[in-house]
């Protein structure tokens, strides 16, 4: 039995519902591997949308955050045409990094199909890392600890 790994600390959340495409199926009929990392991207981008630290947000303060770990567990097989639930999970924490966890689940039964994480840095545009907890990061910390943002403490 593999245990799920668990946040520590406070953190905001936002699932989002994909439909595995027929393009997305590999040589044994469920869904290729890589295409988790899509499915994580959706659930990402929503979060980041909904609590102020989207791409365009980060564009607009004049940031970039690559992304620099991924890691994924895959515990069971998503099939064409399944829906699938995918929920972002963004710690609150006071560094210059972004740790997001994700679940995927099927929508049929909530089985749980795959664990992952991924870790993203910010950079100026002009690549430099910063090390230092950017403006962005700290309006968003600030909404968190002010109630603007529901937290879940885990």
């Amino acid at each position: 039995m593999r245990r799920i790994p668990r946040i520590k600390g406070p953190y905001v959340e936002h699932t989002v519902t994909v439909r595995v495409r027929f393009q997305e199926m590999d040589a044994l009929g469920i869904a290729w591997h890589g295409h988790y990392l899509s499915y994580f991207e959706a659930a990402r981008v929503a979060l980041g949308d909904r609590y102020g630290v989207g791409y365009h947000d980060m564009l607009t303060a004049g940031l970039i955050a690559p992304i620099v770990k991924v890691s994924c567990d895959y515990l069971a097989p998503a099939r064409f045409n399944e829906e699938l639930r995918v929920t972002a999970r963004l710690r609150c924490q006071r560094i210059a990094r972004l740790d997001m966890h994700y679940e995927v689940r099927r929508g049929a039964d909530e089985m749980l199909l795959a664990l992952g994480e991924t870790a993203q840095v910010f950079t100026g545009t002009n690549g430099d890392m910063l090390l230092s907890t950017p403006d962005l990061l700290e309006r968003f910390l600030k909404a968190c600890e002010e109630g603007v943002h529901p937290l879940i403490h885990a």
